[in-house]
């Protein structure tokens, strides 16, 4: 009789625990939405029942350039809503400690924070079991009619799946709070600024990069160039205000004349929203009257990609090689492996009792072949090493310098 009465009581506690759940005054199905995958904009690829019966859901890719994100707009009526977005995440713990600063939400471009998020669990009722769902929530935003709403999955990497945004006249009961709101000082998603290209003809270097603006309104950025050489010689400065549309792109080119100096640095800001964006890039010259002359190896090289755990000791035979800028980071998506390289005359005005080729970074470990002779090998590249490369060296000839590498992941056993 005792266990019947417990059992009876315990059923009511749970009727009463859901009954005091809210309900949505509105819902933002993804199919409502419109996706910005990789900066062009269309209709979201949905996942049918994802999180449940007739719950539809859409993954963002992580991107480095160009965030994912998923934008709606709003149909009313006008008034207070708590903001809750409902996503899956791999862990319990990831809705207090990642998501937060990882998956951002704006109304009209104006960012507004996650503040707790419901009780995660994994759903029974849909096909994937294995991660966690949980609603994201906001404090009470005041919406009106045509109002922008924007979700965006910030990680260069990985993935996030999302579903319905549910608007609340009443906020859930039950929630958790947040235990790490941002990872460090937060930022906003409110505009891309990066290089495209460099060009170099006689005396002047000509530079382009490109504005992107990732919101749902124009955005206006005053951008400012200045270009300096190794001593500080101020070699350009100009200062414009451009608007970016929504979803636009658009370039901007500056020129300078590095002249002899050793170093030329040319540095661009962006200013118009939180935090600044800032472009900067060098240029060496070449040095021929020092007691150690160098050669600048940067600028176009040649890549291919290597879909093993070792590199191999040349470059597979049927390599497809594509033509990239160093220094830069490229993806490893094809592979966790890859060869660089690149020919070049070398001046014969270059030599002397050594000769060390020096490296800024490799990340994660580097092979180095200089006219097919090996001559290093660095474990651990991210901090800046040399090569001694006197022995293969040819002063006022042509050279041949092959770098092979492969990255820390390789090293898993499971991605073995």
């Amino acid at each position: 009789m005792r266990r019947l009465v417990w059992l009876l009581t315990l059923g009511i506690t749970v009727l009463v625990a859901r009954a005091a759940l809210a309900a949505p005054e509105v819902e933002l199905r993804v199919e409502q939405a419109a996706a910005v995958i990789e900066g062009n904009i269309g209709p979201p690829q949905v996942i049918a029942n994802c999180f449940g019966p007739e719950i539809g859901g859409v993954t963002l890719p992580g991107n480095r350039d160009y965030k994912s994100q998923l934008q709606w707009t709003f149909p009313g009526p006008e008034g207070d809503y708590t903001l809750g977005q409902l996503i899956f995440a791999g862990g319990y713990l990831h809705f207090s400690e990642f998501v937060p600063g990882q998956f951002h939400l704006y109304h009209n471009d104006q960012r507004v924070p996650w503040t707790n998020h419901t009780n995660p669990r994994k759903p029974g009722n849909a096909p994937d079991q294995s991660r966690y769902q949980a609603e994201m929530l906001t404090a009470p935003v005041h919406l009106q009619p045509g109002d922008s709403l924007r979700v965006v999955f910030m990680p260069d990497g990985a993935a996030l799946t999302v579903g319905p945004l549910r608007l609340y006249r009443q906020a859930p009961a039950g929630v958790q709070p947040l235990n790490a709101p941002d990872w460090g000082r937060a930022t906003d998603y409110w505009l891309k600024l990066k290089w495209l290209n460099s060009q170099r003809e006689g005396d002047t270097v000509t530079e382009t990069c490109e504005l992107y603006n990732p919101g749902a309104l124009p955005r206006i950025v005053k951008l400012r160039a200045v270009g300096k050489d190794f001593s500080e010689r101020l070699l350009v400065q100009s200062e414009q205000s451009v608007t970016v549309p929504p979803g636009g792109k658009m370039t901007r080119t500056f020129s300078l004349k590095p002249g002899g100096d050793r170093r030329v640095r040319l540095t661009v800001t962006a200013d118009g929203g939180s935090p600044q964006q800032r472009l900067a890039k060098y240029w060496i010259n070449d040095v021929t009257e020092q007691p150690r002359p160098t050669y600048c190896l940067n600028g176009e090289w040649e890549m291919c990609t290597v879909a093993a755990v070792e590199p191999g000791p040349t470059p597979p035979a049927d390599a497809v090689w594509q033509k990239i800028k160093v220094p830069s980071l490229q993806p490893n998506d094809k592979g966790h492996c890859a060869w660089y390289r690149r020919a070049f005359d070398a001046p014969a005005q270059l030599q002397g009792e050594r000769l060390l080729l020096r490296f800024d970074q490799t990340l994660t470990e580097g092979w180095v072949y200089l006219n097919g002779q090996a001559v290093g090998h660095e474990l651990h590249g991210s901090q800046p090493f040399t090569v001694d490369v006197t022995a293969a060296y040819r002063p006022g000839q042509r050279n041949e310098l092959l770098v092979a590498v492969r990255d820390w992941i390789a090293y898993s056993p499971r991605n073995q």
